[in-house]
């Protein structure tokens, strides 16, 4: 009986471990990279991020503008006057691809103000993550450019640039953001010319 019982509890794991794999539980859709290829080099793609829907959390110097309304931002980063925001990350088609993080280094702003520092992370899982270190002011359009400083898994050692603007999108009356970043290929040391 004992025996019986053994050989059924090890089969019972064979059996589960071969559905585990063969049968994967997890079959995760990505989303195709809407990429345009520039003919002198370079490829461009363009992200966006409705306001404020797509809004995931705030932390601001004040604390009535958090989201969520319990959130306690640091008294360190309050007195810095940090505020950092994250998003949910559209591709150019509208779907939902990532996350993206927006951290200014100066008082409650407004997307048009000037700041001491503005950076954007962008997180698109299955592919990798960008660093942007973008300008402290937006020029007279309200553009504001930066540059790629860092990159994971498939934005490794990348150079490139991203422009930041905020687009009023009259159909449904609401504004988003629009991030457009320009992949050069691969980043070289300056003075050696060989990639990093």
């Amino acid at each position: 009986m004992l025996k019986v019982f053994s050989i059924g509890i090890l089969l019972g794991l064979i059996a589960s471990g071969a559905t585990a794999f063969f049968m994967p539980v997890a079959d995760l859709h990505r989303e195709t990279s809407l990429l345009t290829v520039q003919p002198n080099g370079g490829v461009i793609e363009i992200f966006k991020i409705r306001i404020p829907e797509d809004r995931v959390m705030v932390g601001s110097t004040d604390a009535a503008a958090n989201l969520p309304g319990t959130l306690r931002w640091p008294q360190d980063l309050t007195d810095a006057g940090v505020t950092a925001e994250i998003f949910k990350l559209r591709n150019d088609d509208g779907a939902v691809i990532g996350l993206a993080s927006r951290m200014v280094g100066s008082a409650i702003y407004d997307f048009g103000a000037a700041a001491d520092s503005v950076e954007w992370v962008l997180n698109l899982p299955s592919r990798g993550s960008l660093y942007f270190l973008m300008d402290a002011d937006a020029d007279a359009a309200g553009n504001r450019g930066g540059f790629l400083r860092a990159g994971t898994r498939e934005f490794s050692y990348q150079k490139g640039t991203m422009i930041e603007r905020v687009v009023d999108d009259a159909s449904t009356g609401s504004a988003y953001i629009e991030l457009t970043s320009l992949a050069l290929g691969k980043a070289t040391d300056d003075a050696a010319g060989v990639a990093q």
